[in-house]
């Protein structure tokens, strides 16, 4: 894979930008990538200068481990605050345990900390909620991603097909109320990952109204995935925790699973400084 990502850095990067980058790549702590559509995995990048005598021989490292990517699309600004107070957690009714237990764990650490959880099971369900345009956080836990042929991109929901285009009615349903979107796609013993054209359920959120989402490029191992995600809202829930530190929290969870290259599949669309905060409960006054 390594191999992979120094080809695609000098493939995709023009010359310019790799030689400014890897001279100055400690500065770059954060990169924002604007583009309408996606189809390249710039976290699987791998910055080295491979020309001969070069200082910087050795590879820097995949681009979505040793820097934080941003992703959004031209012409429009997503907000830049985002106050979660009330949460919706899907997962299928026939979705496997792990799953189950990604979703209660989720939905177990957000009560705790003072936002009001819905739990659904179904696509109807789903289409009632974005319908009402009145959730800050939306978090799917789908195992059963498929990709066809043809490149459309789908996930299986009580075994009912669930696509990007079908999130067309519901556009503009967020548009007065920021939303986080979590979309956790993910399957048991992944041999041969389906990837998901990730822009396209990106873009649909993006058109509800989301101002964050957070997808996989590719569907990624179930223990990794739940992991990823409770070690995501863990930190999230914290006082002092955001968007940046919840990320690196989940990344250094799920490849702590070993073996596994779902850490490396986490994508976000989010603006430059996003920043996510969770309502810390209040004591409550006595009634006099």
């Amino acid at each position: 894979m390594t191999g992979k990502g120094i080809a695609l850095w000098n493939e995709i990067v023009p010359r310019e930008i790799r030689a400014h980058y890897l001279a100055h790549h400690a500065a770059y702590q954060r990169i924002q990538i604007i583009s309408s559509g996606d189809p390249v995995p710039w976290e699987l990048l791998v910055p080295q200068d491979t020309a001969p005598g070069s200082a910087q021989s050795e590879p820097l490292g995949f681009w979505g481990d040793i820097a934080e990517l941003r992703h959004w699309f031209p012409g429009t600004l997503p907000a830049s605050r985002l106050d979660v107070r009330r949460a919706v957690v899907l997962t299928a009714r026939d979705a496997p345990p792990l799953a189950e237990a990604e979703a209660k764990g989720v939905a177990d650490l957000l009560g705790r900390a003072g936002v009001q959880v819905e739990r659904v099971d179904d696509i109807s369900a789903l289409f009632e909620v974005l319908d009402a345009g009145e959730t800050n956080l939306l978090h799917i836990a789908c195992h059963g991603a498929h990709t066809v042929d043809s490149g459309d991109s789908f996930l299986k929901i009580n075994n009912v097909p669930f696509r990007p285009n079908d999130l067309l009615p519901s556009r503009g349903r967020f548009s007065r109320t920021p939303l986080t979107v979590f979309l956790n796609a993910c399957r048991t013993e992944v041999v041969r990952p389906s990837y998901l054209r990730l822009d396209g359920w990106a873009a649909r959120f993006r058109d509800v109204g989301a101002d964050v989402f957070i997808g996989t490029l590719w569907e990624v191992g179930d223990h990794a995935a739940k992991d990823f995600a409770l070690a995501f809202y863990r930190e999230l829930v914290r006082e002092t925790g955001g968007l940046d530190s919840a990320l690196k929290a989940g990344r250094h969870a799920a490849r702590a699973v070993g073996n596994d290259p779902t850490w490396l599949a986490y994508s976000v669309y989010a603006g430059a400084y996003p920043k996510i905060r969770v309502p810390i409960p209040q004591p409550t006054e006595p009634t006099p």
